[in-house]
């Protein structure tokens, strides 16, 4: 958790919207929607804000700083 929260803090300080946060993620998502597969989820808030503690939390085993490219 300790290693989500530090990424999503690094990810906040460099892009500074929730349109800015959406296109970097969107660089790491892979989908094949004919197979309904997905590498993870981007979680969205109610009001489809992307919601990156979620989306982070999506993804297969810790995320570290360099598969993310921070």
């Amino acid at each position: 958790m300790k290693l989500v929260k530090s990424i999503e803090t690094a990810i906040w300080e460099e892009y500074k919207t929730y349109r800015e946060v959406r296109i970097y993620i969107e660089k790491w998502h892979q989908s094949d929607y004919n197979n309904n597969w997905e590498n993870f989820r981007i979680a969205q808030k109610n009001n489809n804000e992307t919601d990156l503690m979620q989306t982070l939390h999506n993804m297969d085993g810790e995320p570290t700083p360099q598969s993310l490219r921070l």
